[in-house]
């Protein structure tokens, strides 16, 4: 599984496998070419897939069918490839880990160069003429229903990322990986400067780039489409519209009546002095009473949080502790154990294979989110955890009741920055980010524009302007890196839980008593069964309509807001 990034930033190898087409988008701050590779060494690569000397246990299930001597010869063949393609990206993802947790800071540059050798190796071997044929020949309407449904799947997967890469020209992989490469650094200083001016030139090639690349790539409708595709497949401008616009006529109002409310609620309490030995203690704690396998799995502290599926059995999260931000520690290794638990819940049998991911960025985030939110911002979850935090922490703790510390941790107050925001206004900072990057690639937006745009758009969903460009447009890396389609996987992820934990409700008896009484095991051995297994063998709308039995309805999620903050905030109707 790519490395995710619970906060909100973007992680270096997060999308590893969908970078293929475009190798080099890995942030190099040495500002370096990515290189391809000497032919004869890729020619090793390719020729070492026919090597069984190195591995003898297939990662994938030993095939049940009979088959032809010439299609098993084939297929065995495309294994071996496939089981190469996978290695590399989990040495990638694990180059990646390494940088965020133990790597010297003076190996940066060093480290950017070998993520991008191991990233153009995968690119090469998975555009190989070796696999076209291989492919071509799989496909075959009478040879792939002989395959079992596991490797079919192997192939439909492989034959659309080798389709996908193959429509990006050379030339334009070169200059994309480049114009990225830089637009991180030009970013960070300009962003420094506070003036997105010195930003504009940059982010104009960028935006370009990423409209020449909607054009390769072929789109029906929006060609935002083509860019969204990559990281919510199926997902359209069409459909995206018209949840948004839902969720803005909904929940503006529910923002502007809990600001009219009145209600302070206290939260210092949180912000008091704590051990950082306790904290991370607490975090593994909190780990395993989800469900979390610390033998299969690892924490170590990082300066953003994260969590790195690394292959079968080898789960890694890196977490941030504050010193005098009790629910920031929380609510990031609770998020993050919900991806952790993702990656830990894949079939044994697919784990270390293609379909060892899951189908989509939002359906990831739903596992995080509805840890970190559905259950651990949720009552139940602190009458039976409250008391065991009490004990860690005694005198911060002191005399706070179970109700005092749940309606200190679902504050909802306007923020400027996207990932300081609560649950409720944070869904208007990914629709305004998704609008306004739309509208670019529409052509209906000049580059140059984005801070009028996006101050109107804080005005008018959130009620506060920002001060600078620092506290607006310049607060997220991602457009300086080209990825587009990325931020409405966020708030996809959020209304996928909410429809997510509504079935689990009616599903399993009384829930609400269940995780009181401490067992949230119950829950995620459902959630293992209905979502976690399945890996990338399903598509996240055959996930959605097969669990809760409809398709996407942001209905759910309103109703959770409802009823929940009226609790809190008096007036919500």
């Amino acid at each position: 599984m790519p490395k995710v990034d619970g906060v909100g930033n973007v992680a270096g190898s997060e999308l590893v496998r969908k970078t293929t087409v475009l190798p080099g988008n890995s942030i190099d701050k040495a500002g370096k070419k990515d290189n391809s590779l000497p032919d004869d060494i890729t020619q090793e690569i390719l020729d070492s897939s026919n090597d069984t000397s190195v591995s003898t246990t297939p990662n994938i299930i030993p095939e049940t069918i009979k088959l032809d001597p010439q299609v098993d010869r084939k297929l065995v063949e495309f294994k071996e490839m496939a089981e190469t393609l996978v290695g590399l990206e989990q040495i990638a993802g694990l180059a990646e880990w390494d940088l965020e947790t133990y790597m010297p800071s003076t190996a940066s540059d060093t480290r950017a160069m070998q993520v991008k050798v191991v990233n153009t190796l995968s690119h090469k071997l998975l555009t190989s003429k070796k696999m076209e044929n291989l492919l071509a020949y799989l496909s075959a309407e009478d040879i792939i229903i002989q395959l079992s449904d596991i490797d079919k799947m192997m192939v439909k997967k492989y034959k659309e990322d080798f389709e996908e890469a193959k429509k990006i020209p050379p030339r334009f992989v070169q200059e994309f990986s480049e114009i990225t490469t830089k637009g991180y650094s030009v970013w960070e200083e300009a962003k420094e400067t506070k003036d997105f001016s010195k930003f504009v030139p940059c982010l104009e090639k960028i935006v370009v780039l990423m409209r020449q690349q909607t054009e390769y790539k072929g789109y029906k409708g929006s060609p935002y489409n083509a860019l969204l595709d990559d990281y919510e497949e199926g997902m359209t401008t069409e459909e995206l519209d018209k949840v948004f616009a839902t969720l803005k006529k909904e929940l503006v109002p529910v923002i502007h009546a809990i600001a009219d409310s009145g209600v302070e609620i206290k939260n210092d309490f949180l912000r008091k002095g704590f051990s950082h030995a306790k904290q991370m203690e607490l975090s593994k704690e909190l780990l395993e009473h989800i469900g979390f396998d610390l033998t299969t799995g690892r924490v170590d502290e990082t300066v953003h949080p994260f969590c790195s599926g690394l292959g079968f059995n080898d789960t890694r999260i890196g977490t941030n502790i504050p010193k005098r931000d009790l629910w920031s520690t929380i609510s990031s290794i609770v998020h993050e154990g919900g991806h952790g638990l993702y990656a830990q819940g894949i079939a044994p049998e697919i784990a270390n294979t293609r379909l060892g991911d899951s189908p989509s960025m939002g359906i990831d985030e739903s596992q995080s989110r509805l840890y970190e939110t559905q259950v651990g911002m949720g009552l139940p979850f602190w009458i039976h955890y409250l008391p065991k935090l009490k004990e860690k922490f005694p005198k911060q703790l002191e005399g706070v009741e179970v109700e005092d510390f749940w309606k200190a941790i679902n504050i909802v107050k306007p923020n400027l920055i996207r990932i300081n925001s609560d649950e409720v206004t944070y869904q208007m900072h990914v629709i305004i980010r998704y609008e306004i990057e739309r509208d670019l690639i529409e052509g209906k937006l000049e580059v140059k524009d984005i801070p009028k745009a996006w101050n109107q758009k804080m005005h008018e969903y959130l009620g506060i302007k920002p001060k600078n460009d620092a506290e607006g447009a310049f607060q997220d890396v991602h457009w300086s890196c080209g990825m587009f389609g990325y931020f409405p996987t966020y708030t996809l992820g959020n209304l996928y839980a909410a429809q997510i934990f509504n079935t689990a409700r009616q599903e399993i008896p009384d829930l609400d008593i269940t995780i009181a009484e401490g067992k949230v095991k119950v829950l995620t051995n459902w959630l293992r069964e209905k979502i976690h297994k399945h890996g990338d063998m399903k598509t996240t709308k055959e996930i959605l309509r097969e669990v809760t039995g409809e398709d996407l309805n942001p209905q759910y999620f309103i109703d959770y807001v409802r009823t929940k903050y009226s609790k809190i905030y008096p007036g919500i109707k």
